[in-house]
């Protein structure tokens, strides 16, 4: 705080209100009081001015803005080269946050112990740095293959139906599919696992969340059945798995379910994005993922609050869990009604071009 704002002075004793001291501090500032009721032989000691906050309403927007710049042109980009392998080549590429969220984690509170919250800051911008060069190094294919559906533009996208039904579906499935990832924890410690059990469990999921995203993305690439079916299928069993939660009594059976909903969850994951190719039509595969993660971002902000708010209501995450299944079923029913047309046999992945040296 400024060292202009003097610090509250402390009141004599008070024999009524022996532990009564003057007004506690702001918790905003330690030096400027906040006007509370005080006890009779202690004033009211009226608030100073505000600590000074850094104007900077605007740092949320950038990383987000940046985040969804690099993350729809890369999967555009990977769904764009390996059309015969593209669930695959999509699990590998969204299996790095089931890796780096583990190992990155733990070295936050120690980079926020050894420089504070602007250096751990800074060194997490130092370490998101590196997509720059990746990003340079992508680049489109020369010959993509020609889409079964002429193009659409944003217009066409807005009225074309099996698009809007799978963009609908995946903002019902945000809203409950994020439920385990942000209130496992705090469900561990109501059951009285502790910290270590709590953390085991998020580990468990988020480990298991990376091989499903490449197990399904694997099993996509198989013909037995259309990718729209795949996708509804791992999504049921995500359902399934979600109200379970609150019957878990022990560790091991939290953890057992936390493994099962994350490897679930992961396949979803992978699948969503290679699926939007089949649903709007091979070529605009960049512009479809933008816009089906703009509709489906609504899911993603309303259920996590939600489900904390129902706990709040009932005392417990149980009502939450279930709330989460079923925004999570009602998605899979609505991904049963999207077209599954005969999958065609596998193209040739486009050849990139020549590579020119002069451009690094």
């Amino acid at each position: 705080c400024p060292p202009s704002v003097p610090s509250v002075p402390q009141c004599p004793p008070d024999p009524h209100f022996p532990v009564s001291p003057c007004p506690p501090v702001s918790p905003q500032c330690p030096h400027v009081s906040s006007v509370v009721p005080m006890s009779p032989g202690c004033p009211h000691v009226p608030p100073g001015p505000p600590c000074p906050v850094s104007p900077t309403p605007n740092s949320p927007f950038f990383p987000g803005l940046g985040w969804s710049f690099a993350f729809t042109s890369s999967l555009g980009a990977v769904s764009g080269w390996f059309p015969r392998c593209r669930a695959l080549a999509t699990g590998l590429a969204v299996s790095g946050a089931a890796v780096s969220g583990p190992a990155v984690a733990p070295l936050v509170p120690l980079a926020l112990q050894a420089q504070g919250w602007r250096g751990a800051l800074l060194l997490l911008a130092a370490l998101a740095l590196h997509m720059v060069p990746a990003g340079a190094l992508l680049r489109p294919p020369r010959d993509p293959p020609s889409p079964v559906h002429p193009p659409l533009g944003l217009t066409g996208l807005l009225h074309h139906g099996p698009f809007l039904r799978y963009s609908l579906a995946f903002a019902l499935l945000d809203g409950g599919y994020y439920v385990p990832f942000v209130h496992l924890a705090g469900h561990a410690l109501e059951l009285g696992l502790g910290r270590a059990g709590a953390a085991l469990a998020v580990g468990a999921m988020a480990v298991s969340d990376g091989l499903g995203r490449l197990m399904s993305g694997w099993a996509a690439g198989r013909p037995s059945a259309s990718l729209p079916t795949h996708l509804a299928a791992w999504t049921a069993l995500t359902a399934a798995v979600a109200p379970l939660f609150p019957v878990a009594g022990g560790a091991a059976a939290l953890v057992t379910l936390a493994a099962i909903y994350g490897f679930c969850a992961g396949a979803v994951a992978t699948l969503q994005f290679s699926g939007v190719a089949e649903v709007a039509g091979a070529g605009r595969e960049g512009l479809a993922i933008g816009v089906m993660q703009m509709v489906e971002s609504v899911g993603s902000l309303a259920g996590p609050p939600l489900a904390g708010w129902l706990r709040d209501v009932t005392g417990d995450f149980g009502l939450s869990f279930v709330m989460a299944g079923a925004f999570l079923m009602s998605s899979c029913l609505l991904i049963l009604t999207l077209p599954r047309e005969p999958r065609p046999g596998p193209p040739r992945d486009p050849q990139p071009p020549p590579f020119n040296r002069g451009v690094l």
